[in-house]
């Protein structure tokens, strides 16, 4: 039994799916590249063996950056290069903006050296007064 490429499962369901939904034009588009990765649609060439014991046809890829086929390797090596950046113990990665103060810090040195000198009071101010948006990590 062949294995299920998502391509596939797009070709085989996609139009009942689209019908039913508010899909976007880029979201079309996408689904379009998908269908037609390494299918006649996009045509191919003739791979042989010089003494003829193997010939194969091969179609050219959509190149779309959510195709698996396409990207699949691609997103595994950059999956592995962020994962050794990543801290060896459960963290949290809080992002916030201080809009008011961001100037005022930026110039004060041509940096935010200053900002970093000051972030538990910052931190603790902003947090009780306006509240966070922060993601677990590890």
């Amino acid at each position: 039994m062949e294995r299920p490429t998502l391509g596939g499962i797009l070709r085989a369901a996609f139009a009942g799916y689209a019908c039913g939904h508010g899909l976007t034009l880029d979201q079309h588009k996408a689904a379009r590249a998908l269908i037609a990765c390494r299918t006649e649609v996009l045509g191919g060439y003739d791979e042989e063996c010089p003494e003829g014991d193997y010939a194969a046809r091969r179609y050219y890829s959509c190149r779309h950056r959510s195709c698996p086929q396409c990207n699949g390797a691609l997103n595994e090596r950059w999956l592995e290069r962020i994962k050794e950046c990543l801290l060896s113990c459960a963290h949290y990665h809080v992002i916030f903006t201080l809009r008011s103060m961001k100037c005022g810090i930026t110039t004060a040195n041509g940096s935010v050296s200053i900002f970093f000198g000051m972030r538990p009071r910052v931190c603790g101010n902003c947090c009780a007064i306006r509240g966070i948006w922060a993601r677990r990590w590890g």
